[in-house]
């Protein structure tokens, strides 16, 4: 359940930033803006998921050693 979760959000994410970076290219600014805000798009999303995983790492941990039975029952 949480797998597929998971995987469903996952694909929107790239399905919009993908279409957000796309629209960029559509912008009413000169290249060099485009490609600079194209840029930071990329890195950002890519800092995210890092964060990303952290906190998911961070809020497993919480669950202690009852954890693996917890959420590998549902997996």
């Amino acid at each position: 359940m949480f797998r597929k979760f998971f995987h469903t959000s996952q694909a929107s994410l790239i399905n919009h930033s993908r279409n957000f970076f796309n629209a960029l290219s559509n912008w009413d600014e000169d290249k060099e803006h485009i490609v600079i805000a194209q840029n930071k798009l990329k890195k950002s999303n890519k800092e995210f998921i890092k964060y990303r995983d952290l906190q998911c790492n961070f809020a497993y941990s919480l669950g202690g050693g009852a954890i693996d039975s917890a959420l590998f029952k549902y997996v």
